[in-house]
């Protein structure tokens, strides 16, 4: 039997040997283990708006190449990704 997707890209979920396995694509995750985040999940893991994100950043508490990069560092208008606890730490959320 095949499992079906309620949804496009939502994971697929079976029971193995008594362990829920779930195969999805790592970018449908809500925090991968990974340190580094996009913007949206930053915010929500934070739970502040990304205008509020964004007015943080040019209040200078959080720097580019220590809280944030850029996904494409060649291109002006690229995406970034920012580190999860590096940015916890700068605004108090963690000790």
């Amino acid at each position: 039997m095949t499992p079906t997707r309620p949804y496009k890209g939502a994971p697929v979920a079976f029971f193995a040997a008594g362990v829920l396995a779930a195969a999805s694509d790592p970018r449908s995750w809500p925090l991968r283990d990974s340190l580094w985040c996009t913007t949206s999940e930053l915010c929500s893991h934070l739970a502040i708006s990304r205008s509020t994100l964004f007015a943080i950043r040019k209040a200078g508490l959080l720097k580019d190449g220590r809280h944030l990069v850029a996904k494409n560092p060649t291109s002006a208008r690229s995406h970034l990704l920012w580190h999860r606890q590096r940015c916890e730490l700068a605004l108090g959320r963690i000790s």
